[in-house]
């Protein structure tokens, strides 16, 4: 009753309640009641029920997200005195910033399939993924003075394993305390998942996680494991962040970042590719990950849930996938689902001139990441 006061109060309710649209506007009510401001522009009055109208919104973020960036209230040393050096840095032994009533806390974004995708729908017999057994997921540290719940209420996600009910659960037994590298470890890891891996930053953009201000709070891993009594305790994944971090920094110190597929200058390409052109063959192309002699083996602890990339195309602006499961029951020789070509190793021959060496290694069922964002 009350928004409907609000509505009626604001003009897009008549007096009966209704809502006002074109039918029943009549501009005569529009000039006695429009209030045109400084501008005089009638086009800058709100024009109920018509497509005129032009609304203006302030984007403002949640209260509960504004002004709670994670404190540093521990040094390095308290962390882990085994990694600081005999003559620690000023940085490592750094005074506890942490002076007013603030302290850091962790909410834990809880996933659990609500309505699972039904049979009929599943088509190509899927696997579905019950998002609350997984050991691994992510949460929000920030600084609060209350450990309350945040007021945020159970939305839905639809996934492939169909509808998935998400909420923002506070943990109260983690080890949220912030040293000045764990700090270091967090922003790494902001940077590294938001920029290199689901690449949200568009052009113009900037991403500033190195001790930015305007980041409120920091999206962490967390990991789920089982007490002694039975009972399950989640946890920021620490350990995760420190293999994050040497993994951005030997890719930052290696000579080679990327893998170089062609090693022929310009006019030798031009000239492949009218070769290739002229026969209607496509060049033969080895793995540039393996060395001289190398055979691939798979192993499924390196992909299962994993971010692949296809160094076989696109290597301008490579493609991430999520690897959403491992099928075991399919091989290259498996039969191709298109009657363009017979099996896989027919398909990755025949255009991107790949040879599959491994003939009982499993296909990988992937997702484009940019599918997953609102995950």
């Amino acid at each position: 009753l009350q928004a409907c006061r609000i509505l009626h109060k604001s003009g897009e309710l008549d007096n009966q309640l209704m809502p006002i649209g074109k039918e029943n506007f009549k501009a005569a009510e529009l000039d006695s009641t429009c209030n045109m401001g400084d501008s005089g522009d009638p086009s800058d009055c709100a024009r109920p029920g018509t497509t005129k109208r032009r609304q203006y919104y302030y984007k403002r973020t949640a209260w509960a997200f504004t002004d709670c960036q994670p404190v540093v209230d521990a040094t390095d040393a308290e962390i882990d005195p085994s990694n600081v050096k005999e003559a620690p840095t000023q940085d490592a032994t750094a005074a506890v910033k942490n002076t007013g009533t603030k302290r850091n806390m962790l909410y834990a974004i809880v996933s659990k399939l609500w309505c699972a995708l039904p049979e009929r729908y599943n088509t190509r017999g899927r696997r579905l993924h019950a998002p609350q057994n997984a050991s691994q997921a992510l949460g929000i540290l920030m600084a609060r003075e209350e450990p309350d719940n945040l007021q945020i209420p159970a939305f839905p996600v639809y996934t492939r394993s169909g509808e998935v009910r998400v909420s923002v659960e506070y943990v109260p037994d983690a080890d949220v305390r912030v040293s000045p590298r764990r700090g270091r470890l967090v922003r790494r890891f902001m940077r590294f998942v938001f920029a290199e891996v689901l690449r949200v930053r568009r052009r113009g953009m900037k991403l500033q996680s190195e001790g930015s201000t305007h980041n409120n709070y920091y999206i962490v891993p967390t990991i789920k494991s089982t007490r002694e009594d039975g009972t399950s305790k989640m946890d920021i994944d620490w350990s995760f962040l420190e293999l994050i971090y040497q993994h951005t920094e030997e890719k930052k110190h290696s000579e080679i970042e990327r893998p170089n597929l062609w090693h022929h200058d310009e006019e030798e390409e031009e000239s492949v590719k009218k070769v290739e052109k002229k026969n209607g063959e496509v060049k033969k192309m080895s793995n540039p990950l393996l060395k001289e002699g190398e055979t691939f083996v798979f192993d499924p602890e390196k992909y299962r849930e994993a971010v692949v990339t296809p160094w076989y195309r696109n290597q301008d602006q490579p493609q991430f996938f999520l690897v959403a499961e491992i099928c075991w029951n399919l091989t290259p020789d498996s039969e191709f689902p298109s009657a363009s070509h017979t099996t896989f190793r027919q398909y990755y021959s025949s255009k991107y001139g790949v040879t599959l060496t491994q003939s009982n290694q499993p296909l990988l069922d992937v997702d484009h990441t940019s599918n997953r964002l609102n995950l």
